[in-house]
């Protein structure tokens, strides 16, 4: 048994769908006036996150704001970006209830300023490139399989 919540009641998604991989995108707005030692245990807490076996990929680092010379921030405020990367959507839920993440969240939210999280997830094979096949239009690993296979075969 594992210590993990339990999403998928396979196990694994169905073998024969070619899922393309979640990408799980925060911004986050750090407030000026945290604690450098809040904000460094906030950071090593997410890092740590890339060590569950749910979790394909994962990095969380502050926003740069002098990559090359002349660059310009576009952050709009946004001072920190995690990136993570997960095989299923019932992964990214492992991860979304798993009690490292909660306790990660917990030490998120006593750094950043109200409203200062945004979270966005995707799905492709590449950042920024949409899922398109048919196989894996609508399907997810719980209850999409039978209408994907559906709508695989109508398409």
């Amino acid at each position: 048994a594992s210590r993990y919540p339990a999403i998928d009641p396979v196990g694994v998604c169905h073998p024969f769908i070619n899922m393309a991989p979640i990408h799980h995108i925060v911004l986050l707005k750090v407030r000026t006036d945290a604690a450098e030692d809040d904000v460094q245990a906030m950071l090593q807490s997410v890092n740590n996150l890339s060590s569950l076996p749910f979790v394909k990929g994962l990095l969380l680092a502050p926003a740069e704001s002098d990559l090359y010379p002349g660059y310009t921030p576009r952050t709009a405020g946004w001072t920190h970006m995690l990136v993570s990367t997960f095989d299923t959507p019932a992964n990214l839920q492992r991860y979304a209830l798993c009690n490292e993440h909660l306790a990660a969240v917990a030490l998120i939210k006593k750094v950043v300023e109200n409203n200062g999280i945004l979270a966005v997830d995707t799905q492709g094979d590449q950042l920024g490139t949409p899922s398109t096949t048919p196989l894996t239009l609508g399907i997810t690993c719980l209850g999409g399989i039978v209408a994907g296979l559906l709508l695989s075969r109508i398409i």
